[in-house]
């Protein structure tokens, strides 16, 4: 039988990446989402007595974030609206020529106002996946949707996505 610190190991301890990208995300600022995941694994840990009642502990967990991360946001008193911290997924980030790198930066706040304007369900779906990187079933039982719904969904808003961003970048280069 599991203690419970191994319970913990084994089974919350994985999600922390998770929770660390969806807190940044909320927050935008890596020291808050920092502080969001610590308060959360505190908290779980705090409730551990209670962890047989709990179906899924990811889901569960990620819950807190969202709620927690709602609460600094309120006691920041604002609401970050860009991306522009969340490091990249190699890590490349501030590796890069200066130039490059403000180019890079440029690209990525394109990319997010794009996102930003698609429909709003279209919208969900994708920074569930691209951001969140939850899987199409994830999406689907997060948002009560089916799972060929989200799948066209996503590819409708990537080709979307696609064409915004070509048609803006190449704006009187043709």
């Amino acid at each position: 039988m599991d203690t419970e610190r191994d319970y913990f190991i084994r089974t919350i301890l994985p999600l922390k990446n998770r929770m660390f990208r969806k807190a940044l995300y909320m927050t935008d600022s890596v020291e808050d989402a920092e502080d969001v995941v610590q308060d959360v694994m505190l908290q779980l840990w705090d409730k551990r007595k209670g962890w047989q009642m709990i179906d899924n502990m990811e889901v569960y967990a990620m819950v807190l974030i969202k709620n927690r991360a709602i609460d600094r946001k309120r006691q920041t008193g604002f609401y970050h609206e860009s991306l522009d911290e969340i490091p990249d997924a190699e890590g490349i980030a501030g590796t890069l020529p200066p130039l490059d790198e403000l180019v890079r930066q440029n690209e990525k706040a394109l990319v997010m106002t794009i996102i930003r304007s698609l429909p709003e369900k279209q919208r969900k779906m994708v920074i569930l996946r691209e951001i969140e990187e939850l899987s199409y079933r994830e999406i689907a039982d997060d948002l009560n949707v089916t799972e060929a719904d989200v799948k066209v969904n996503i590819f409708r808003a990537r080709k979307q996505i696609k064409e915004l961003y070509i048609k803006i970048s190449q704006y009187g280069l043709e």
